[in-house]
């Protein structure tokens, strides 16, 4: 990388490329390469004016009105007769109007403090009779540590939960404080998220 930037150095310098080999004892085809290169990548890098440039105020307007990108398409071909695709147009967005990112907050915990546990539809597998039967694994895992337990269940039922449980506990070689559960129904008597009774 080095000698790449030499060569483009002296090049500007005024160097010939028979000089630049010889000065850094190179093959002059390696010089002319270099710099074949450099001019390639300069060419490339130049910056075609985009058609929707001209309307781009109203493009953001629209955005603003939180018109979907398909419709905007519809209205400037409607508007301005612009016939371009609605990828080209959606790729114009992107990259002059970028969606803010959002921020997650990493959430800390004390080792031993929580640990998070969920079942997952695994789909139809055999079970112990050797049938199909629908089948879930459960994953426990310490927040802290990120260690966890994982289990095949052939059912979502509390005594289930609570002997595989027993055996997380006996893995990890303890009990955390607090468990951290999703909507799972073993455990959660009522949805609080979508009770809006009280509103």
């Amino acid at each position: 990388m080095n000698e790449q930037t030499t060569i483009q150095t002296l090049h500007k310098q005024g160097e010939t490329n028979a000089s630049i080999a010889l000065i850094l004892k190179v093959h002059r085809n390696t010089v002319r390469n270099v710099l074949k290169r450099e001019t390639i990548r300069e060419k490339q890098s130049r910056v075609k004016p985009s058609r929707f440039d001209k309307y781009k105020e109203q493009i953001k307007d629209w955005l603003d009105q939180n018109i979907t990108n398909l419709r905007i398409l519809e209205l400037l071909t409607e508007n301005y007769g612009v016939a371009q695709t609605y990828t080209t147009l959606c790729k114009y967005i992107q990259k002059h109007f970028p969606k803010p990112v959002e921020a997650f907050g990493v959430q800390n915990t004390a080792p031993g403090e929580e640990a998070e546990l969920d079942f997952g539809y695994l789909g139809m597998l055999p079970g112990k009779d050797g049938r199909n039967v629908k089948t879930w694994g459960l994953a426990v895992i310490l927040s802290y540590s990120r260690v966890g337990y994982y289990a095949i269940c052939y059912d979502q039922k509390l005594d289930t939960l609570c002997s595989e449980l027993k055996q997380a506990f006996t893995y990890f070689g303890g009990v955390p404080k607090r468990l951290k559960v999703d909507n799972m129904k073993a455990v959660v008597v009522k949805n609080q998220k979508s009770d809006f009774s009280d509103a």
